[in-house]
């Protein structure tokens, strides 16, 4: 079966680890690889991967 190019913000948080609560908050921010699709919040996972890529990229120089 092939995989979804697409996620939810719940399975995006589930994915990630992280709460509701958190999920929206991050599918709503600035620069997130978020759409809607009238009222539903998709996530690419190709972007979602790139994204957290980026962050650990960030944080890794910020603690250097």
């Amino acid at each position: 079966m092939r995989e979804k190019g697409t996620m939810t913000v719940y399975e995006m948080g589930e994915f990630v680890g992280i709460g509701r609560k958190k999920s929206y908050e991050l599918a709503n921010s600035e620069g997130f690889p978020s759409f809607r699709v009238g009222r539903k919040i998709l996530i690419s996972r190709e972007g979602l991967e790139r994204w957290l890529k980026e962050q650990q990229e960030v944080n890794s120089r910020e603690h250097d």
